[in-house]
């Protein structure tokens, strides 16, 4: 009788029983699976290195934007703190100014009040002085035209008006 021998041949896929393939095989297998494996994680960390360096490269270029933004405020705002400087500098002296006038002011207006109350005090009237000396003006302007009796006439007329002009 003529026994048969049969020879396994090993197939990939072996159901869990590693025993029915040669160690060569499942080595050669094992490693093919571990640089697929190596394959696929450096196909998506390349995939994501390609995705992390344009987001730095959009985040550069926002923050290029920024600064050169900033630089322009910086400017402005240096500018606007001179002009500042500028306009106080001015206040601060048209406020020494108006000090010093508003001063000036209330002197000038106790010497006024002063001169009134003299005038009031001395019984000067005004308007009586200003038609005496209207009066003494046109007689002499008479006389330098060589009217004697019109300057004598006048006089006479406003000789009443300056006696009352005359301080009490």
């Amino acid at each position: 009788m003529a026994t048969d021998q049969v020879t396994a041949v090993p197939s990939p896929v072996d159901n869990g029983n590693d025993a029915a393939m040669p160690a060569g095989g499942r080595r050669r297998w094992g490693f093919l699976v571990v640089c697929l494996v190596g394959v696929v994680l450096l196909s998506a960390s390349t995939a994501v290195a390609v995705g992390a360096h344009a987001q730095q490269h959009r985040t550069d270029a926002a923050l290029a934007s920024v600064r050169a933004r900033l630089s322009q405020m910086d400017t402005l705002l240096i500018e606007a703190r001179a002009q500042l400087a500028v306009d106080t500098a001015q206040s601060n002296q048209a406020g020494h100014t108006l000090s010093t006038e508003s001063a000036q002011l209330a002197a000038d207006q106790a010497q006024l009040a002063q001169a009134q109350a003299g005038v009031y005090a001395q019984g000067v009237s005004i308007s009586d002085l200003d038609t005496c000396l209207s009066g003494v003006e046109e007689s002499l302007n008479q006389l330098s035209l060589g009217n004697e009796s019109g300057a004598a006439t006048t006089l006479s007329g406003v000789a009443a008006t300056c006696q009352d002009a005359e301080p009490s």
